[in-house]
């Protein structure tokens, strides 16, 4: 296990130091595929509050469905693996108001121990944020999740699945 922990933080370092700003926030959660599998998992937002009131906070749910028996840790979530790309009118990316609290990575697994989703038994992530760690200001604007992934079976990769467009209001 010694190993795959130092692999791990090496991965993670390693992408951390190279990744954009808005990704640098958001290590990649462990997860296992086969290597000719390009998305490793179809991703959708769900059930998201509309309209999002800066009151109330934000809260959607993502669905996780793997391809190909693709497995996850059952850990993921905003900061743990899962981003939120917002982008407005203009489709312009737009930075949050205030930084969001990341909690530390989640230690390594077996991969006997991570889930695979099914169509009939996805997994359902719970999304809650203060709005201002998602949202610059009120306004209008498109959001999708991207979840970032790292398989910790040689040799170690990276995926990023994205899901759907979702068009959101933001109000006070």
């Amino acid at each position: 296990m010694a190993f795959h922990f130092s692999a791990f933080a090496l991965a993670l370092a390693a992408l951390l130091q190279a990744a954009p700003a808005e990704m640098a926030w958001s290590p990649p959660i462990q997860a296992d595929w086969k290597t000719s599998s390009a998305t490793p998992f179809n991703i959708t937002l769900i059930n998201i509050d509309k309209p999002v009131h800066f009151s109330q906070g934000f809260k959607a749910q993502l669905r996780i469905v793997s391809t190909n028996g693709s497995a996850i840790n059952d850990g993921a979530g905003l900061g743990r693996g899962v981003f939120i790309e917002v982008r407005d009118q203009h489709n312009r990316l737009v930075a949050p108001q205030t930084a969001m609290n990341i909690p530390p990575p989640l230690p390594p697994l077996e991969n006997k121990l991570l889930v695979r989703p099914s169509p009939q038994s996805p997994l359902i992530i719970n999304l809650t944020a203060p709005v201002d760690t998602i949202f610059p200001k009120n306004g209008k604007y498109t959001i999708r999740a991207k979840l970032r992934s790292i398989s910790l079976t040689e040799p170690l990769l990276y995926r990023i699945s994205t899901s759907n467009l979702v068009y959101i209001d933001v109000v006070n």
